[in-house]
């Protein structure tokens, strides 16, 4: 379990299916995520959460309506939000280029392909920029 409580886990995909298992994977192994179906909705929510003490882990997917992933990059880019957001792509995609564009967002700090999995959770926990959020006695996902 994450060691600060100002962190939250955001799930942004349209595909329902995709996001109750999404839901259910986090939610045994990491922690319960916050769904959304767009990003503007995602958007709208970091707004009211943009404090310092705050961090989020999104995992977005790119192709929604209303906001898609890309979208919803640029304007995250734009926003100057105090709170820390970093951002794994968990798409369906399989374009080199998507990946490549993906790193160039500086809150971009992962892509992986739908659906997740615990090996995916695994790498999550450890990745430099989030490493400090995760308990170091839960060190693997179950």
């Amino acid at each position: 379990m994450p060691e600060q409580n100002n962190f939250e886990i955001l799930v942004i995909d349209d595909d329902k299916v995709i996001s109750l298992l999404h839901k259910k994977l986090l939610t045994n192994h990491l922690q319960p995520p916050v769904p959304f179906s767009n990003g503007r909705l995602a958007l709208e929510y970091l707004r009211t959460k943009n404090c310092s003490d705050n961090s989020f882990l999104l995992l977005l997917d790119l192709n929604m309506p209303i906001l898609n992933g890309w979208d919803f990059l640029k304007e995250l880019h734009k926003n100057s939000f105090r709170c820390s957001i970093h951002v794994i792509l968990v798409t369906s995609s399989i374009c080199t280029r998507d990946k490549q564009t993906a790193f160039e967002f500086e809150q971009v700090i992962g892509f992986c392909h739908k659906p997740l999995q615990v090996s995916h959770l695994d790498e999550i926990r450890i990745l430099p920029e989030l490493k400090h959020l995760f308990s170091k006695s839960k060190a693997t996902v179950q």
